[in-house]
């Protein structure tokens, strides 16, 4: 058990909302703490977190969306708020303010905080409502829809659109799965891959030749190699692309490295 349900498990022991007879019981459990709780009726969702925040110190908030700032829900990359449910959505010199459902999904930020994603600012959690990360999601996928999905969904210029997505959502590269039925794509997200969108049939084939064209690959399903360059907002982006044939299609590698636009880059 985690060393913070534990604390959590005493605080619900001392607040008379667990005997301790049923906190012996949950604490063999090898579920989060948390978890336990909702699953079986004790308390409920918001109930949950308003308890942890009290046990461990933390602050809870509920947020409405227009006390969340665009600079701030975009430091940390779509997929990843998405998946894990963490969403920033304050900052200053100093600090990023970040709403969680689940301290543990903390840890998802650790490689972007190492990494320098954050300006060397430190991350301060507060725990939240499902509702208030659902809001905050729908801004953060409406300000993207407006930046990207006319360019995403005609077509006619997806690959440059995609490129500009990832690095705007500062992934490190991308998996796009092709098959006649679309295009699955995933941003490398330190180690770890997060659904980023999914493309329709015709979109994600023009994708796919797009993205060939400019690798001056060969436009047939068969393993190559290939890269080019791009400025982006006075970066200079350095796209390779790898491709291998798969049961139900084609799976294209995109990894992108950024350059200061002037500085001479290596490929």
């Amino acid at each position: 058990m985690r060393s913070d349900d534990q604390v959590f498990g005493q605080f619900l022991v001392d607040s008379g909302i667990l005997s301790r007879s049923q906190w012996g019981d949950l604490s063999r459990s090898e579920a989060p703490l948390s978890k336990t709780l909702i699953d079986i009726g004790i308390m409920g969702e918001d109930e949950v977190r308003r308890a942890q925040a009290h046990a461990l110190g933390v602050p809870f908030l509920v947020i409405e969306p227009h006390d969340i700032a665009i600079e701030a829900l975009i430091l940390i990359p779509e997929p990843l708020s998405r998946s894990r449910g963490v969403v920033a959505f304050a900052e200053d010199e100093t600090r990023v303010s970040v709403a969680v459902l689940d301290l543990f999904d903390l840890e998802a930020l650790r490689s972007l905080e190492q990494g320098g994603h954050f300006g060397g600012r430190r991350v301060v959690p507060h725990l939240t409502t499902r509702e208030t990360v659902k809001r905050a999601l729908l801004k953060y996928q409406k300000h993207l829809k407006e930046k990207f999905g006319e360019l995403l969904s005609d077509g006619r210029h997806v690959a440059e659109a995609l490129i500009g997505h990832a690095l705007y959502s500062r992934a490190g590269g991308a998996h796009v799965d092709l098959s006649t039925h679309g295009a699955l794509v995933r941003y490398q997200m330190g180690h770890a891959l997060h659904e980023a969108m999914r493309l329709p049939a015709q979109v994600g084939h023009a994708l796919g030749m797009q993205i060939k064209i400019l690798a001056k690959l060969l436009p047939v399903a068969r393993p190559q190699t290939g890269k080019f360059k791009l400025d982006k907002d006075g970066e200079i982006v350095h796209v390779h692309v790898s491709t291998t044939p798969t049961v139900g299609g084609e799976r294209m590698h995109i990894r992108l490295t950024r350059a200061a636009a002037g500085a001479e880059g290596h490929t």
